[in-house]
């Protein structure tokens, strides 16, 4: 009876331990988010190389967990007639509190572009530590070229 009794405590006290460790399992089991950025340009053009030949249409950031950064590099060239300084906005999240958590952020200098000029830019996305409820989300960055 003894031995029944036994068994019976092991088999619970394994239950026990298993369920803790599928318990803990979840809770440090990464949140993968999704995310592409669309790129519009006023009075400049995006280029991925620096040949000019590939243009930045968006930035395909992939998989971000909560707490990670990804960078973005690219080339800025001026077509228009004037030097031009750089300004960025975004806009258009989806879901809309996404920037409520995730920060853009670029290298940009503030130095005028000369007419037919280029500058490279490295665009940093941040993901805040505490985000919770986004698996995937979009937004539109905008650069725009100002003389």
């Amino acid at each position: 009876m003894k031995q029944i009794y036994l068994i019976a405590i092991l088999a619970f006290l394994i239950g026990v331990v298993s369920t803790l460790f599928v318990v803990t399992a979840l809770f440090q089991a990464n949140v993968q988010i999704r995310s592409v950025a669309a790129i519009k340009t006023v009075g400049v053009a995006a280029y991925w190389d620096p040949a000019f030949t590939v243009p930045v249409v968006n930035v395909d950031w992939g998989i971000i967990e909560p707490g990670d950064t990804k960078n973005a590099s690219c080339y800025i060239v001026n077509t228009s007639n004037v030097p031009v300084i750089l300004t960025l906005t975004t806009d258009n999240w989806m879901p809309m509190n996404a920037s409520n958590f995730i920060r853009l952020t670029w290298n940009y200098d503030e130095q005028p572009i000369p007419v037919s000029g280029y500058t490279p830019i490295t665009f940093s996305l941040h993901v805040d530590a505490a985000t919770t409820g986004i698996a995937a989300f979009s937004f539109d960055i905008t650069i725009t070229g100002s003389g």
